[in-house]
């Protein structure tokens, strides 16, 4: 189950929608997260036994196979969506 809200405008001032919870299926176990996605982009944090981030271009790499969260490029933007999700 998923949970969040939907359609959020956010105080930098893109919409975007934030989650949080634990997705499970009989194939498929996803740890504990949050995250909000903007636009053209995902930011994720794992947590609880773990504490991983993962960032994913959308537009770019709709796919989300390759985590952008180590990209020097992208440290601007994760600033912003971070910002989103602590306020």
């Amino acid at each position: 189950m998923l949970t969040g809200e939907h359609g959020h405008k956010s105080e930098c001032g893109v919409n975007s929608d934030c989650f949080a919870g634990v997705k499970t299926d009989t194939k498929l176990l996803v740890k504990k997260h949050y995250g909000i996605c903007a636009t053209h982009y995902k930011l994720i944090h794992f947590y609880c036994d773990i504490d991983a981030w993962e960032l994913y271009d959308l537009k770019n790499g709709p796919t989300k196979m390759d985590n952008l969260i180590h990209d020097k490029r992208y440290s601007g933007r994760i600033q912003k969506l971070n910002y989103g999700i602590c306020r």
